[in-house]
């Protein structure tokens, strides 16, 4: 998954309104709350957000009502996820942070994610609203990600891991079938001006979609469509973009040997393919906001799963609500 890490970092969690952490001294029992974690690597960073000085704890107390927390699980490697979940949480109640670290991604350099939860000790009931998440393993517990704008389902069986997702943002992405290949999903809430036909809001689109591209030298467009869908209650497109890396970055980039060959011309750079299918729609119950949901794919020319992204494509964007 080399191709998208650099996406990882574009989103930063912030974690709502600021209150300050209570004395529990200054609390019967039956007044308040407990948030535990039940291993040191999964802990709080912050409450409603403090987190100024509030460190690593592994407990909080809270008076009864809505809370945002952070939780960070952070082995003391390079593994780390980040959750900010919305608790409303109820006196006298134990609340437990639980997690479980899933495997998905072969190659090292990248962290393996980290699902964390909160449950009712007493009762066992999952509880809390995940409100932003980086570094989040879709599992077949993984119920749809149900954020303020819209609802989407990954599929669960193909080791997909949510890179960033906020309420207006949701990047997600697996490996491929090589080491060097990748598959993103990002949607994105957008601002639109008023639009008053489908042929206004295509052109709109066009004029987007037509900035110069940066990489001119390395980036050879193949492809470049957009073109109106109707499957959808509202104004939609579908585009779709394919560009021939001729300097890919790949896992053995930074190899030495690597480089050397190429430096007295006994090694090439396998060509590799961005392929990219998408629909940008207007919302329906907002018409000033629009949404955008690509699917991309990087991948070695020539693979044996050339000419299925179109469809591949369709799939993932039918699970898509807004």
């Amino acid at each position: 998954m080399t191709g998208f890490i650099a996406l990882a970092g574009l989103m930063l969690l912030a974690a709502g309104c600021a209150q300050t952490p209570i004395n529990p001294e200054s609390l019967t029992g039956k007044d308040f709350a407990i948030v535990q974690s039940e291993h040191t690597a999964a802990f709080i960073a912050s409450v409603d957000g403090g987190g100024a000085g509030f460190g690593r704890r592994s407990k909080a107390v809270l008076k009864p009502g809505k809370h945002v927390l952070t939780v960070v699980y952070y082995p003391g490697t390079l593994q780390v996820s980040t959750y900010v979940f919305q608790l409303s949480a109820e006196a006298g109640h134990v609340y437990r942070i639980k997690h479980k670290v899933f495997a998905y991604n072969s190659n090292p350099a990248i962290p393996p994610p980290a699902r964390v939860w909160i449950v009712d000790a007493e009762s066992g009931k999952e509880v809390g609203r995940i409100l932003e998440s980086r570094n989040e393993p879709v599992t077949e517990d993984t119920p749809p990600f149900a954020q303020s704008m819209f609802t989407w389902s990954a599929p669960p069986r193909e080791k997909w891991v949510v890179l960033s997702r906020s309420d207006a943002v949701l990047a997600a992405a697996r490996d491929g079938e090589n080491p060097d290949e990748s598959h993103v999903v990002a949607i994105t809430v957008y601002r639109l001006p008023p639009i008053e036909t489908l042929d206004e809001f295509v052109a709109y689109v066009k004029k987007g979609r037509s900035r110069p591209e940066p990489n001119a030298e390395r980036f050879e467009n193949l492809v470049e469509t957009v073109l109106p869908f109707t499957k959808r209650s509202d104004f939609c497109v579908r585009y779709r973009h394919v560009a021939r890396d001729k300097q890919p970055t790949t896992r053995h980039s930074g190899d030495p040997l690597v480089a050397f060959r190429k430096l007295i011309g006994t090694q090439t750079s396998a060509i590799m393919l961005m392929e990219n299918d998408g629909y940008s729609c207007r919302i329906p119950g907002d018409k000033s906001l629009g949404i955008n949901f690509e699917y991309s794919r990087r991948y070695h020319e020539g693979s044996k799963q050339d000419g299925i992204m179109a469809e591949r494509a369709d799939a993932l964007f039918e699970q898509l609500k807004f």
